[in-house]
């Protein structure tokens, strides 16, 4: 089982690694301003999120067995629970695989993050364009009704020369 559940979380690890590499490629893309290429990029990357959901799926199940075999007892293990566990043969690969798939996910969460707030600046940028352009100002927020907010952009003077 130990094999088994190491096999898993490399499978996990080389999901992420795919993923790291998508929003590498999702980064270029938003700064190239290419919707197209970033439209085919979210697609893809629901992909690797249900990879991931199936692999942690079966993980689960692998604790699960563990747990019916009474390797350890409780519902909820740590990693560092599960080590004390693990056999000696296997601790060192094991010990392994965590530290990478850890790793290999704060990677790719705080590129994912990064991205979401590019995206965010973009969307921000496009704003205020088209506000400036409709002489519209958008407020920060939505209303009741969950539409947003507008309001006429009145002019206080006129500098014409």
């Amino acid at each position: 089982m130990w094999e088994e559940l190491i096999n898993i979380i490399e499978a996990l690890i080389k999901t992420y690694l795919n993923m790291l590499e998508l929003n590498e490629n999702k980064r270029k893309a938003i700064l190239a301003i290419d919707m197209k290429r970033l439209d085919q990029l979210i697609d893809e990357e629901q992909k690797f999120i249900n990879e991931v959901a199936e692999n942690e799926q079966k993980r689960q199940q692998v604790l699960q067995k563990m747990m019916q075999k009474n390797l350890f007892s409780e519902e909820t293990v740590t990693f560092k629970q599960l080590v004390k566990f693990c056999p000696i043969e296997k601790k060192d690969k094991f010990e392994t695989v965590n530290k990478e798939l850890s790793d290999t996910v704060k990677k790719t969460a705080d590129l994912n993050d990064a991205n979401r707030m590019l995206m965010q600046g973009a969307l921000t940028a496009v704003n205020v364009n088209l506000n400036s352009l409709m002489q519209v100002r958008s407020e920060p927020d939505y209303g009741h009704d969950g539409q947003q907010k507008f309001s006429s952009q009145n002019k206080k003077f006129d500098f014409k020369a």
